[in-house]
């Protein structure tokens, strides 16, 4: 990489996610001129929010972990107005659905584990051995492992059969990953468990969308909505309409699919994983707390079921006040094959099982199916040795390129910024790669 970066155009930053904000806001720190395309009608990529019939809806089941550095960096909490959701888990109590139990976390509710060792579904020895295995994988050559062994193979070594894995870490974590199989990295798993045990998880009053929204109200750098990239090279990034933008760098911040199609990466196979979501409406909310419940793997497709207008009245409307609606968010597994009327009967059959005869009265309000909902693929698979610079004045960011996570997401676009920034004072490239989240 030996050719000079053209200082006179500004970088073309493409795609206008999490990641494109944050290397936006960073290359605004570096004093770098850029300029930003995003091929839909907003910002935010994967997270946001929409008005339906005056509710509130996140775009699929989201939630913004507390303890995440990244968003610290970028982020006023008191500017995103977080409500948390309780401190526990919803699990279910017996094979056939028919009754669940709240885990809360003792660490904040004292006699929560009395409460849970009383259950029968959690043992003392369960807790012993799932937090020696885990205390383990400080080790060094522990560490190695779980950036490559699946979580399945290490839940199986503690105990397939044991009801803290089969009721409560198994479905958990299925509705993390948006998987059955559980063949995320050991690593990832144990970063996210962490981080949850570090901070509660909640949501913006007004919606997920307040996120990407605050960000791009710190950017200074020229952004235009509905322009769509159809290639790239080092000089210039080429739209839909047959604009040619001259770059003097192109920043790719898209979803892995489309990195992989414009700047042909080679990666083959699924990319991605797709997620299905519902939103109902009912008069009754079928659970007494604002917690997450994720059902057993074996009813049906459903990986969550939370009463987020619980965790936030505000994704109500307003007329509704004093009223008894409730709103309620449904995630489940889904293929690219599935039939989208098989899917909502499936999913209907479930919540019924859960809840019994009084899914029938509510009221679907909205669903739909995110296709690129997580990547299958990410980390060292998609820039193996750290450098975002993938090609000549090419770089790339993305959860993809770290961890599947907004933290992910964020700590990519500084990364990919500052390598930039690193290329442009030194054409020869020393760019040492940041520590990812």
């Amino acid at each position: 990489m030996s050719v000079q970066l053209d200082k006179d155009a500004p970088v073309v930053i493409v795609g206008g996610g999490l990641a494109g904000l944050a290397c936006a806001n960073q290359l605004d720190k570096l004093k770098i001129e850029y300029l930003l395309i995003e091929s839909t009608d907003r910002l935010g990529g994967r997270v946001g929010s929409k008005k339906v019939d005056g509710f509130t809806i996140d775009i699929g089941f989201q939630t913004f972990q507390e303890s995440y550095p990244e968003p610290r960096r970028l982020l006023d909490p008191a500017l995103l107005e977080l409500t948390r959701f309780y401190r526990g888990l919803y699990v279910q109590g017996d094979d056939d659905g028919r009754s669940r139990f709240l885990l809360s976390d003792p660490l904040k509710y004292p006699g929560a584990l009395a409460d849970i060792l009383a259950s029968k579904l959690v043992t003392t020895s369960d807790i012993t051995s799932f937090l020696r295995a885990i205390s383990q994988l400080a080790t060094k050559a522990k560490r190695r492992l779980a950036s490559k062994e699946p979580t399945k193979d290490f839940l199986l070594a503690i105990g397939a059969r044991s009801p803290l894995i089969k009721t409560v870490v198994e479905p958990f974590l299925s509705g993390v990953f948006i998987e059955d199989e559980l063949m995320t990295p050991l690593s990832l798993a144990k970063f996210v468990l962490g981080r949850l045990l570090l901070g509660p998880s909640s949501i913006p009053l007004t919606g997920m969308q307040m996120i990407p929204n605050l960000l791009a109200k710190e950017i200074n750098g020229e952004v235009r909505l509905s322009q769509r990239a159809t290639s790239i090279t080092k000089g210039a990034v080429r739209l839909a309409d047959g604009t040619e933008i001259p770059a003097s760098a192109v920043v790719l911040a898209t979803q892995l699919s489309v990195a992989n199609d414009l700047l042909k990466l080679g990666l083959t196979g699924q990319l991605s994983k797709p997620v299905g979501y519902f939103y109902f409406v009912c008069d009754r909310r079928p659970l007494e707390h604002p917690a997450v419940f994720t059902p057993s793997r074996n009813l049906g497709p459903i990986l969550t079921v939370t009463t987020i207008s619980d965790v936030a009245q505000s994704y109500l409307p307003k007329d509704s006040k004093g009223k008894d609606v409730h709103l309620v968010s449904v995630s489940t597994l889904t293929t690219e094959g599935d039939k989208p009327q098989l899917l909502v009967d499936e999913t209907l059959r479930e919540l019924t099982t859960l809840f019994g005869p009084e899914v029938s009265q509510w009221q679907e309000l909205t669903s739909g199916v995110i296709a690129d909902a997580l990547p299958r693929q990410f980390g060292t698979t998609t820039i193996p040795n750290g450098n975002p610079e993938v090609a000549d004045g090419i770089f790339i960011c993305g959860d993809y390129t770290d961890t599947p996570s907004i933290n992910g997401a964020l700590f990519s676009g500084r990364r990919a910024a500052i390598a930039l920034a690193d290329r442009r004072h030194s054409p020869k490239g020393h760019f040492s790669p940041l520590v990812g989240g």
